[in-house]
């Protein structure tokens, strides 16, 4: 398998759970000033009740795995091919 198509699925199925967990929270994790607000705590667990911190804590995991899904995609496959596998993901 071509390390753009790991990337290409891989990146896929991180942003599709990623998106639905913030359907949970009213949050629209397409938009990079809410993820980075997730990511360093400018929107945190203790907005929403004790019943959806796993689920917060989750999304917030996922959202830093990606992050570093990215980078390596950066890496292993360069810059001009990892923008055109983020071109195709909701989370750009």
């Amino acid at each position: 398998m071509s390390g753009l198509a790991h990337f290409d699925r891989e990146l896929a199925a991180l942003d599709q759970q990623i998106v639905r967990l913030g359907r949970l929270f009213d949050l629209d994790l397409t938009q990079d000033a809410t993820a980075l607000a997730v990511l360093t705590g400018g929107i945190a667990e203790s907005r929403y009740g004790a019943d959806l911190v796993k689920p917060f804590r989750l999304m917030k995991a996922l959202l830093e795995l990606r992050y570093r899904v990215e980078k390596h995609c950066v890496e292993d496959v360069g810059p001009a091919a990892c923008r055109q596998i983020l071109d195709d993901t909701p989370l750009k």
